[in-house]
């Protein structure tokens, strides 16, 4: 086309000789060097583009990294308040059913999240970890804290009830068993079991609790001595009658302080703990009675 011998004329002087010479160049090389510096300057400024934007985009990445480490601490910490609540929340079942037992109420089966629905602890477990932190799980969070302070009210609203129930039957605290009766370690708990000596799976009616010979035995409520001395089996023993149908025994002792008659209050040394009768090693054995019947001394235990 004949645009494109088109062509420009440029004199150039040497500054050291004075002399000039005439450049001619053509319209196509002006052209491309043209489309040459549109490219480069083209190219130049969408690198310039990609290289604040990667920067954004990494602040971004730093910032959500901030964020998402500050939600895992939330969810850890959230965790322990859990953890923390689950522990309140035994307690208090486990102190419910005691006084239950103690007041002979029919028991009531308790449920962490009793009355509201929703999962368990383990499955909350499963779904809140220090690497879920996602909105959705801390809603989860929120969520199962509220139902477990909703069972903490309800279960302190029937421990309430049973107060109350205490109250109106004239039954005096004082006269119930609530402490452990000594010091040391449960080696052998209420129920079934394989006995020591004839190997036979035999029903323990109380509890076993070992130390040393000389262990303080303390009466776990108030009563009268209605038993003291030697009892076969039991070795020397001590039986007290706190009222309202309950009655604790204490078997194997070393010493005695107390004789049939005496009146004794929660927390008075009554005697000593020891091997006699039939017997593997020192311990107490520990029985609760009501109206005759054997009952698991760990219900009546609140401390």
């Amino acid at each position: 086309m004949p645009y494109l011998k088109k062509s420009y004329k440029v004199m150039v002087f040497s500054s050291t000789t004075g002399k000039s010479f005439n450049l001619e160049i053509s319209s196509l090389i002006i052209k491309s060097i043209s489309i040459i510096l549109l490219v480069i300057f083209t190219s130049s400024g969408f690198l310039a583009y990609q290289y604040f934007k990667n920067k954004s985009y990494k602040k971004t990445l730093k910032q959500i990294s901030k964020e998402n480490t500050t939600l895992k601490t939330q969810v850890t910490s959230f965790n322990t308040e859990l953890d923390k609540l689950k522990d309140h929340v035994n307690k208090i079942n486990s102190l419910g059913t005691k006084l239950r037992v103690m007041a002979g109420l029919e028991q009531q089966k308790t449920n962490t999240l009793n009355g509201v629905g929703g999962p368990s602890f383990e499955e909350v477990n499963n779904f809140v970890s220090p690497n879920s932190f996602e909105d959705d799980n801390i809603k989860k969070l929120h969520y199962v804290i509220d139902k477990i302070n909703y069972e903490l009210k309800h279960e302190e609203a029937n421990i309430k009830e049973l107060f109350k129930y205490y109250k109106d039957k004239n039954i005096k605290l004082s006269s119930t068993p609530s402490i452990w009766p000594s010091n040391g370690w449960v080696t052998s708990p209420f129920g079934f079991r394989k006995d020591p000596f004839t190997g036979q799976r035999r029903f323990h009616e109380g509890l076993d609790i070992s130390n040393r010979i000389g262990t303080q035995i303390l009466a776990p409520a108030d009563g009268v001595v209605t038993f003291s001395g030697n009892d076969s089996g039991y070795g020397l023993s001590i039986e007290i009658s706190h009222g309202y149908g309950i009655s604790t025994k204490y078997a194997h002792l070393y010493k005695m302080f107390v004789k049939v008659g005496d009146e004794v209050q929660r927390g008075d040394v009554i005697a000593e703990m020891g091997n006699t009768g039939r017997s593997t090693g020192p311990h107490l054995h520990y029985e609760v009675k009501v109206k005759g019947k054997n009952i698991d001394p760990m219900n009546f235990i609140l401390d």
